[in-house]
C-alpha cells in the first residue's frame, strides 16, 4: 500500500493504486478540487515542499510546510520532562523536521484535533513508533496510519496535559489543554481572524455555522480551562476562555450563524 497526499486538502490515505478521490475533500465540510483530484507519492511531496519550523528553543516547536499543501494544517512538538507530544500535523515532515524533532527527544505520544489537521502522522509513527491516541469516534478516518490508544471523552497524556473531547466540528473533535503553560491547542474549535477577531464553524469552505447544541459542548468542554494562549491548527494568537466563552454566548443568543466577532469585550 502507497501513501498518497490529496493536494486539494493535504489528507493522506493508504491505497494500492491512485486514489479516485480523497474522502475529505468530498465530504460536505469541504470542496472538492475543480480541476480534479491530484495526488503525490512521499517522494513528489518532498520536491514541492519544505519543512519549516520555529520555536526549536523552546517547549512548543511549530512546523509548516512551505509552499503549503492543501489546507496547510502546522504540527505542535511538545516538549515535556515525561516525553515528547505531537499534535496535530503539518503535510509532509522533511528529512531535516525528522532530524530535528529527534534531536529533541522524539515522540512519546501522537495525537490530532480532527481529519483536516492529520497531515502526514503516519510519518511521524513510522520514524518515531509513538502511542497513537486518536478519538474513538473518528477512527474511520484514520486509514494512514494506526492508532494504539482509542479514548472516549478525555485522556491525561502526562500531570496537566490532558486531551478533551470537544464534538462539533468532527464527532470526535478533540483540544489538547497543557495547564502548566495556560495553554490549549484548540483545533479547528475556533478560527482567528487577524488578532482581533474569531470565530467557529462547522465547515469553513461551505460557510456552514455550528448548532446551538453543539456551541454549548465547545463552552461546557472548556469552561473550566485555564489559558491565556491558544493555538489552532494553523495559527496562533493570545486568547482566554473569556474570550471564546464570548463567542459562545454571542452564537446561542440567536440564529446560528458564520463569521467572525471581535475578540474581545465591545467598549
Amino acid at each position: 500500500m502507497t501513501p498518497y497526499l490529496c493536494t486539494n486538502c493535504g489528507f493522506w490515505q493508504c491505497y494500492f493504486a491512485v486514489p479516485l478521490s480523497c474522502p475529505v475533500c468530498t465530504d460536505f465540510r469541504h470542496t472538492p478540487p475543480e480541476d480534479g483530484f491530484h495526488f503525490l507519492t512521499p517522494d513528489k511531496a518532498a520536491a514541492e515542499t519544505r519543512t519549516l519550523w520555529t520555536g526549536e528553543d523552546t517547549e512548543i516547536v511549530m512546523l509548516s510546510n512551505s509552499p503549503r499543501i492543501g489546507i496547510g494544517p502546522n504540527g505542535y512538538l511538545l516538549r515535556h520532562p515525561e516525553g515528547n507530544v505531537f499534535f496535530d500535523g503539518a503535510a509532509y515532515y522533511s528529512p531535516d523536521a525528522l532530524g530535528l524533532i529527534r534531536s529533541l527527544g522524539g515522540i512519546k505520544w501522537l495525537a490530532a484535533s480532527h481529519p483536516h489537521a492529520y497531515g502526514a502522522l503516519w510519518q511521524l509513527q513510522e520514524k518515531f513508533a509513538p502511542i497513537v491516541a486518536i478519538q474513538a469516534q473518528d477512527l474511520s478516518w484514520t486509514g494512514a496510519f494506526s492508532t494504539a490508544w482509542p479514548f472516549d471523552e478525555s485522556l491525561e497524556l502526562a500531570p496537566g496535559l490532558t486531551l478533551i473531547r470537544t464534538g462539533g466540528h468532527f464527532a470526535g473533535h478533540t483540544i489538547l489543554h497543557w495547564a502548566e503553560k495556560k495553554t490549549l491547542f484548540a483545533g479547528d474549535m475556533v478560527k482567528f481572524h487577524g488578532t482581533s477577531e474569531i470565530s467557529t464553524h462547522k465547515g469553513f469552505n461551505r460557510k456552514i455555522p455550528m448548532s446551538h447544541a453543539e456551541v454549548r459542548r465547545y463552552a461546557e468542554a472548556i469552561q473550566d480551562l485555564e489559558f491565556d494562549t491558544v493555538y489552532t491548527s494553523f495559527d496562533a494568537a493570545p486568547c482566554t476562555c473569556a474570550d471564546i466563552l464570548r463567542l459562545f454566548d454571542r452564537q446561542l443568543a440567536g440564529p446560528p450563524f458564520f463569521g467572525p466577532v471581535p475578540m474581545k469585550e465591545e467598549q
